[in-house]
């Protein structure tokens, strides 16, 4: 069998830096972070013989990373949105209660400032609407791309955006959004949520970061420190490393980063206010953040610090004993388990009713 890789047929000429933003959960999040967390529906998960589905809850919480409203019923949801600067339900906060929101209106004004066209990529299309609904308020012209469209619509969002000198910015789900297009118009991409899957995100990154671009792509991920979200973010990288020793690459050095993750330790809540993940990356590769990264973010109050995923899995790591918990031979860390489907989140329901009474959720 015959195996190319990127990187041997790749006559990309631009650079790439590629960096996760972390970011402290506003306190309406944390509230409603922690309170999910204490629910009967999590302790049960959290048993050893349970025959939950885990993966349920585990998208709430991711949800609840990106937005309390995604939780909300559809007609919920719509109802908020008709006044979206109103409180639709005591604890679900604003469209402005997500720190996501903040940051990602940033970094658009910045790139805007540096006359960059912008791919903002989400799993949810409701969080594109409220982004898009945020756009509108500062008149900023942008277009959408995701399932709902036609494929007539599609070739003609493609092209509106890439020809179009007044369109900005183009809302894409990752889903739809993330694979067979081309934007070389655009050169900055912010990822709003992390995928289970690294390869979904790479190909999102690569819809911009492409043969015909001219322009260096500046890559924002942006990850919620200490929650599900940190610990889908060091899974892709458990990913990627078990990935690379499949292919036959030399994996000698890419034990040095984090052992493979329990299902239930991501539960667990870690540090809210600074990432453990970027003190690690920091210290395995330090100063590597360019000023153009710290520049786009270090105004921005809800960023709690900034590491450069470009090296990570593409560095070798030198260092000596203080590094030995990461360097767990890949064959020890191995165990059969069983697939589980995420299925279908809950919508909070009986979940919330716990803590919080809503009868529009």
């Amino acid at each position: 069998m015959l195996r190319r890789e990127k990187k041997d047929v790749s006559q990309v000429g631009s650079s790439k830096h590629d960096s996760v933003v972390w970011i402290r959960l506003s306190s309406v999040q944390r509230a409603l972070y922690e309170a999910f967390l204490k629910t009967a529906e999590v302790a049960t998960a959290l048993q050893t013989d349970s025959k939950s589905n885990p993966l349920v809850l585990l998208t709430s919480l991711s949800q609840i990373c990106v937005h309390p409203w995604l939780n909300l019923t559809e007609g919920g949801f719509r109802e908020a949105m008709n006044k979206p600067h109103s409180v639709p339900c005591e604890g679900l906060g604003t469209i402005s209660s997500s720190s996501k929101i903040g940051v990602t209106m940033a970094l658009l004004q910045q790139a805007l400032k540096d006359d960059r066209k912008t791919l903002v990529f989400s799993r949810s299309k409701r969080l594109l609407h409220m982004v898009a609904y945020l756009l509108d308020e500062a008149s900023i012209s942008f277009c959408r791309f995701d399932g709902d469209l036609s494929a007539t619509d599609r070739h003609q969002a493609v092209t509106t955006f890439n020809d179009s000198p007044s369109v900005k910015v183009c809302l894409l789900t990752t889903q739809v959004g993330g694979v067979g297009l081309t934007f070389t118009s655009a050169s900055c991409v912010i990822l709003m949520d992390p995928s289970w899957n690294p390869s979904a995100d790479s190909q999102a990154i690569d819809r911009v970061h492409r043969i015909g671009q001219t322009r260096d792509v500046q890559v924002f991920r942006l990850i919620s420190t200490g929650t599900v979200e940190e610990k889908v973010y060091r899974n892709q990288i458990f990913k990627l490393m078990a990935a690379r020793q499949i292919a036959g690459e030399d994996g000698s050095h890419l034990f040095r980063y984090f052992t493979k993750l329990q299902l239930r330790s991501m539960f667990e809540v870690g540090d809210l206010e600074d990432s453990e993940t970027a003190r690690q990356l920091e210290e395995l590769h330090p100063d590597r953040v360019t000023d153009t990264v710290r520049a786009y973010t270090s105004s921005i109050p809800q960023v709690a610090a900034v590491s450069d995923n470009g090296c990570v899995l593409t560095e070798r790591i030198t260092g000596g004993e203080e590094m030995e918990e990461y360097s767990q031979p890949f064959s020890e860390k191995r165990s059969r388990t069983t697939s589980v489907s995420p299925g279908r989140p809950p919508r909070f329901g009986k979940i919330l009713r716990a803590w919080m009474t809503c009868g529009k959720c």
